[in-house]
């Protein structure tokens, strides 16, 4: 990535590794387009949503994005609703027991083994 100074400038949400001072003019040159890749081990291909932020980038393939945004949609329901409990001080398990949106979780998914049970 170079001309830093102006992408932060522009608000442009941009992530990346590492800072160079070179562009790709006279050394770049395009292999292919629209074909899938593997990027830091994920596969990615045409029409996959890519989003980044300051935790991390994801990458969720086209057939499944309305699915994993509704599901994304609801678990940060759920985390608003427990985050004020738990800044008061409150156990996060207590916290989210008590959320809609928890228990609506709790009864979608598998439940786990706990320690020492046998399958």
């Amino acid at each position: 990535m170079r001309d830093v100074r102006h992408i932060r400038k522009m608000g442009l949400p941009v992530f990346n590794g590492g800072i160079g001072p070179l562009d790709s003019k006279g050394r770049g040159k395009m292999m292919a387009m629209d074909v899938p890749i593997e990027c830091g081990g994920a596969p990615v291909a045409s029409g996959d949503l890519v989003f980044g932020d300051v935790d991390g980038v994801v990458v969720i393939p086209e057939g499944i994005t309305d699915k994993v945004i509704k599901t994304a949609l609801e678990r940060i329901s759920g985390e608003n609703q427990t985050r004020p409990i738990s800044s008061k001080g409150s156990c996060f398990r207590r916290s989210t027991r008590d959320t809609a949106s928890f228990k609506r979780r709790q009864d979608q998914e598998p439940q786990s083994i706990n320690k020492g049970e046998q399958g």
